[in-house]
């Protein structure tokens, strides 16, 4: 019972709201709303004047405001209000006895014309009229645009103690949203600072993700970045020009105008967002095609409704086709998404909050749902949050290609290898030998500098076959190709040049560099001979010759030089190393001289 009575109490509280009035202003309280104090009264044929209402039978007419903002939805109807105010501020109440400046603020609506009217009691019973006008200069901003009718703030005429009463004649464009308040103008200049800088941010927000994506389609010259890019910069003119501030501070252009030229961006934004979406996603499936050809259609009605002007009967007509719109790239991106096309989901998540959004604001823009001061910021952060999930699909988009690249220059890198390795043995073959020695005396000949060759071959190969087989050869020929190529230089190239033979290019080494690498190759043989008795390759020895590159050479006396060293070796006793020691290029092979090191 307990609980059932302060339920009743509480719904009481609410129906039976204890308001004041009139309105007293203070000081102390810079910032006062006033939705509470006021009162409405519909002119449907917008015929009513200022003096047919300013009697009593009239102001019991108008009927109170319940809550702090006014929300009647869309409408074509003329409106008037009125307020009762008074201040116990003097005239002079200001700083070092300056007047004392009250503002009146309707919220920034968008309307086609704002008249506000001061009524007070002159000498007798008669009503003295006061129009006010929103002059440039009244509010404190010098170098704002003058359209008197077209604003909603006004510089309120010095107030006294007895009440004087407001009336406010307002005609909206479709839909009339007010969260009227009275301020100082100290809290009324800082109030608009604080919106213009929020507003120059979310407009620097859309225009960095626009100036992006253009350098993005500049550098990888993919489209979906140019239409990413129309996008966003749709998206940013919506918003500049949906702004009220923007029609009192920026254009100057009728209320009308500004509202047209925002729903032309929104459609353009639609129609570039259609063409993102489809260059976007391939869309190689025929249903999301057909779909997605079928929302930029729903753009370029978007932008013939906005052409038709801000009447109810275009605005309902323009909320249904978005509405529409929104729906059919949701479809596409989850159709698309569901076959496979992981980068749809960005797209769908996107439509999903862009479609959240657009329920608020027909349920605002309908009556449905009061307009709390958050929901400009849903509307803004929303549209930055869409757009960015579109940027967030670009750039997953590029890390996939990315990705897809990498895969491919391994995929690439692996056949090199394949193509220019040895199988058995690991080392580089017969044919990236011979790019490789074209390339250093390429590189050698310029800088007048000079390089090693060597030619190694495994003594009594032959006989080693025919007594143990070809399964432990070419267990030996690996093996040895992996103590090559563990003792060599990391510049070095070690190759398999056929058979048991190998060739190994020292770029920048000398005769000293061949033999330092042979000794490390011997040594790496007695310690397999030492711990290793029981594999075959320590029976291995080898024959070396080594032919250092003198300018003008070419490539096959290079190799027939290190070569006939090679067979030196052999001759001379076999497990040696023999240089060769020709200096010009007119030495004549058969009969050079050739020193014996080991």
């Amino acid at each position: 019972m307990v609980w059932i009575l302060l339920s009743i109490c509480m719904l009481l509280g609410h129906a039976l709201p204890v308001r004041a009035k009139v309105l007293s202003l203070e000081k102390s309280r810079p910032v006062r709303k006033v939705a509470p104090y006021m009162g409405i009264l519909e002119d449907p044929a917008g015929d009513r004047s200022i003096e047919q209402l300013v009697n009593p039978v009239s102001a019991a007419a108008f009927a109170p405001i319940q809550g702090e903002m006014l929300n009647l939805g869309m409408t074509d109807a003329v409106y008037w209000l009125r307020l009762e105010v008074n201040t116990s501020i003097g005239p002079h109440g200001g700083a070092e006895g300056s007047p004392f400046v009250w503002v009146f603020d309707l919220g920034r609506p968008f309307v086609r014309n704002v008249q506000v009217y001061v009524v007070s009691q002159g000498p007798g019973a008669a009503a003295k009229i006061k129009k006010i006008s929103s002059q440039s200069s009244q509010c404190g901003f010098p170098g704002r645009v003058s359209r008197p009718g077209c604003h909603s703030a006004f510089y309120l005429p010095e107030l006294t103690a007895t009440p004087q009463t407001l009336y406010i004649r307002v005609v909206p464009l479709s839909s009339l949203v007010l969260s009227p308040v009275i301020t100082t103008m100290k809290a009324y200049q800082e109030q608009v600072t604080r919106k213009m800088l929020r507003f120059g941010i979310i407009l620097g927000i859309f225009l960095a993700l626009s100036v992006y994506s253009l350098i993005m389609f500049v550098a990888l010259r993919e489209r979906s970045y140019a239409w990413h890019s129309l996008a966003a910069l749709s998206f940013g003119g919506f918003f500049l020009f949906i702004q009220p501030l923007s029609s009192e501070y920026l254009l100057a252009l009728p209320a009308a105008m500004v509202h047209r030229l925002a729903l032309l961006a929104l459609g353009g934004a639609f129609c570039f967002s259609g063409c993102f979406a489809r260059c976007f996603l391939h869309a190689a499936d025929r249903i999301v095609d057909r779909l997605l050809l079928f929302f930029m259609l729903q753009g370029g009605c978007l932008l013939l409704l906005a052409l038709g002007g801000a009447s109810l009967m275009f605005e309902m007509a323009y909320i249904g086709v978005a509405s529409m719109a929104v729906a059919v790239m949701a479809g596409a991106s989850l159709i698309a998404w569901s076959r496979g096309n992981r980068r749809a989901r960005f797209i769908f998540i996107a439509s999903v909050a862009a479609g959240a959004i657009g329920v608020v604001h027909v349920l605002v823009l309908g009556g449905c749902l009061s307009c709390r001061p958050g929901f400009s910021y849903l509307y803004e952060v929303g549209g930055i949050a869409g757009i960015g999930l579109l940027a967030c699909a670009l750039g997953d988009s590029v890390k996939a290609l990315q990705h897809e690249r990498e895969v491919l220059r391994v995929s690439e890198r692996r056949h090199m290898e394949l193509a220019f390795t040895d199988a058995l043995t690991g080392l580089f073959n017969m044919r990236y030998f011979r790019t490789q020695l074209d390339l250093a005396i390429q590189c050698a000949e310029p800088l007048n500098q000079s390089f090693t060759l060597m030619m190694m071959d495994i003594d009594n190969f032959k006989l080693f076959n025919d007594r143990y087989g070809h399964l432990q050869g070419d267990q030996v020929l690996r093996q040895l190709g992996q103590m090559i190529g563990s003792v060599i230089r990391e510049k070095d190239v070690a190759c398999r040049y056929g058979g048991e033979e190998f060739a190994v290019i020292l770029p920048g080494g000398d005769f000293q560099t061949a033999v330092d690498i042979y000794t490390r190759l011997q040594g790496t043989l007695l310690q397999w001979q030492e711990h290793e008795k029981e594999s075959l390759i320590s029976l291995v020895t080898l024959s070396v010759g080594v032919a250092e590159y003198f300018p003008g050479e070419h490539a096959d006396d290079l190799i027939a030089r290190a070569d006939s060293a090679m067979y030196e070796a052999k001759e001379g006793g076999r497990d040696q190393l023999v240089l060769s020691e020709a200096s010009d290029p007119g030495y004549d092979q058969a009969a050079g001289e050739c020193a014996t090191i080991f």
